[in-house]
């Protein structure tokens, strides 16, 4: 991949370097805050090769790249220089701003920071395997030294995710990281223990246990960034160097152990206990309900929403049942369905395509699977959520726990490694539940290659089947250029001609290797591949006959032209011959769109269901 052209070519559809305000990734994500949303083109970017897709939710503009996303970034980073301005002129859907806005936060604020906690959960299960094999004893030294190496990423998760939010907010990241520390200075956690009450000049403090909490580091961070701005107006240039950040502390210090700090705790507590009460009714509810959503919540970002909950479930507990159970369930369930669609189907890109999104979504890499395959097809979609959902609800019934956040995937199996033996076994087979039922669901009823169901409206187009369509004087007939089925342009499994990009029509499943003129007029043009024709009907009617899909890479191998550009031809008239057994063979396949480029909206009635050549297929109202 040319991660140089790629970043140029994203930054171009984006608006340039200059409508950036922001740009950091996540695993599979390029996350742009934009100063004007206006300005992408949403069409371009998604055709851009290299680009699994695009999301424009949770208050931030994501490019879907895939695992080498990080190399991309740098190269946009190198593109210019990225200047922090207002943002989000022009986005669409601001109706959800309050909740766009928490969850860009979140997101921004604790994205940066998963590698550390994936060190720190991975270091953790490879601990509880040292104790599992008797290789080291909790009551060794060695024990406790690596147990503090495991803590420490959650333990002094505040001061990480400040250092995160200061980037976020765009504010002095030493004062945001010393604020966080005050919360776990040993002398508050000396006070909390004391059980006494306290007071700041007789302001009663709530001693609450900061400790692997997010909430309260994020809402200081926030807190900060207007009070440093204010530090900064009223600040004389002369003494700005020490009293700005004396200032800064003397409001924010104070403002946060008295009222953010507390606040931030009995959110982040309240939310963890509402799910430990969820599970006390019934271990399977929240797995069950996380594996069958999963794919929802990733498609629109919320699943960042989780990570606050289960990091304060975790710190808690020890373990987690919120994100972790179900999540492994329904990543497991997307890997099932692209790799069942990659055995399926006979179309070469798509194998390839859903073969290696299907591996990277058994390494807890689901976007490329999401974008590429589940979100492309609906059946395929109602499969994985299935799949996902009787996965989570056996891990559910089995009280399947995660003991350290990091990931939920094959991979990252590890991480259910810890005091109970069988829990590990139980994700296993949590893992093969979810494959083999949303395998199965797949294959029967989600992928069907080549079938197409007929939709009875399409905004102005009205459809009939297997009805001869008279002809009303004054109204243009398209006749059908092959014998085969007649199905809606909607359905076919290309989004350039489904979603209508180039015009109205219709699609032949052919059942003939000629292809003739639908209409009388004149040949405006050859495809040089020889895979397409475009005709000028006496009616100025413009028809672009498309022969297969990506049929534009045989270059010609397979197809004989039998006009040229110039000539006059007649309905009937034959225009290509085509060797159906060789796409056949290729893995190709031969649905063949007749598409009226210049339609203007006029009331077109399609005319569906097996039709011999010449049989009336469209009827255009003048």
């Amino acid at each position: 991949m040319d991660f140089k052209q790629l970043a140029k070519d994203v930054v171009e559809q984006i608006g340039g370097i200059s409508n950036i305000s922001q740009v950091r990734n996540c695993s599979t994500r390029l996350r742009f805050d934009l100063k004007d949303y206006s300005l992408v083109n949403e069409d371009k970017l998604k055709k851009i090769k290299g680009v699994a897709g695009v999301v424009n939710k949770g208050g931030q503009f994501q490019v879907i790249i895939g695992t080498e996303v990080a190399h991309v970034r740098e190269e946009i980073e190198k593109l210019g220089s990225i200047v922090q301005g207002d943002k989000g002129v022009g986005q669409k859907g601001d109706k959800g701003g309050v909740i766009n806005t928490v969850l860009d936060v979140i997101c921004g604020s604790v994205t940066p920071v998963i590698p550390a906690f994936i060190a720190g959960g991975l270091f953790k299960a490879v601990l509880s395997l040292f104790v599992l094999f008797n290789l080291v004893s909790k009551t060794d030294q060695t024990y406790v030294l690596m147990n503090t190496i495991a803590d420490a990423t959650f333990y002094f998760m505040p001061i990480l995710v400040a250092y995160a939010a200061s980037k976020k907010f765009n504010c002095s990241t030493i004062l945001s990281m010393t604020v966080a520390a005050i919360l776990l200075h040993p002398n508050l956690i000396a006070l909390r223990t004391a059980a006494k009450p306290v007071h700041f000049f007789n302001i009663p403090v709530v001693m609450a246990n900061y400790s692997s909490s997010i909430i309260p580091s994020i809402l200081a961070v926030w807190f900060l960034s207007y009070v440093e701005r204010f530090a900064e107006r009223v600040t004389p240039k002369i003494v700005k160097v020490f009293v700005k950040p004396l200032l800064i502390l003397a409001i924010v210090a104070p403002v946060t152990l008295i009222v953010l700090g507390p606040i931030g705790s009995i959110i982040g507590n309240g939310l963890t206990n509402v799910f430990i009460f969820l599970d006390g009714i019934g271990t399977w509810i929240v797995p069950t309900l996380i594996g069958f959503v999963y794919p929802l919540l990733v498609m629109t970002g919320m699943h960042w929403s989780l990570m606050p909950i289960f990091l304060q479930q975790i710190a808690k507990q020890g373990y987690e049942t919120l994100s972790g159970p179900g999540a492994l369930a329904s990543n497991t369930a997307q890997a099932a369905a692209s790799l069942c669609v990659a055995i399926k189907t006979k179309n070469i890109e798509k194998r390839q395509l859903a073969s290696s999104v299907g591996l990277t979504a058994l390494m807890g890499i689901t976007e490329p699977a999401m974008f590429g395959v589940t979100l492309t097809n609906k059946k395929i979609l109602a499969c994985v959520m299935a799949g996902g959902g009787i996965g989570g609800f056996f891990a559910g019934i089995t009280h399947l726990v995660r003991y350290a956040p990091g990931g939920a995937s094959v991979e990252t199996l590890p991480l259910y490694i810890g005091a109970n033996p069988m829990n590990f076994i139980y994700a296993i087979l949590t893992v093969i539940i979810s494959f083999v039922c949303t395998f199965v669901f797949t294959w029967i009823f989600g992928y069907r290659e080549d079938k197409v169901s007929e939709v009875e409206k399409v905004d102005n187009v009205s459809e009939i089947q297997n009805i001869k369509v008279p002809y009303v004087n004054g109204d243009v007939i398209i006749h059908s250029p092959v014998k085969g089925k007649i199905v809606d342009i909607s359905e076919v499994p290309d989004p350039v001609f489904a979603e209508k990009m180039m015009g109205e029509g219709v699609a032949i499943l052919p059942e003939s290797d000629i292809i003739c003129s639908p209409v009388k007029g004149r040949v405006l043009q050859v495809f040089e591949t020889k895979h397409a024709v475009a005709l000028k009907s006496d009616d100025d009617l413009e028809i672009i006959i498309h022969i297969g899909l990506e049929t534009v890479n045989l270059k010609g191998e397979g197809f004989q032209v039998l006009v040229k550009e110039g000539d006059e031809v007649n309905i009937g008239k034959e225009l290509v011959k085509v060797d159906l057994q060789f796409l056949k063979n290729k893995g190709i396949n031969p649905i063949t769109s007749v598409i009226i480029v210049n339609h203007e909206n006029r009331i077109i009635t399609k005319s569906l269901g097996d039709k011999n050549i010449e049989d009336s297929i469209m009827q255009i109202a003048n």
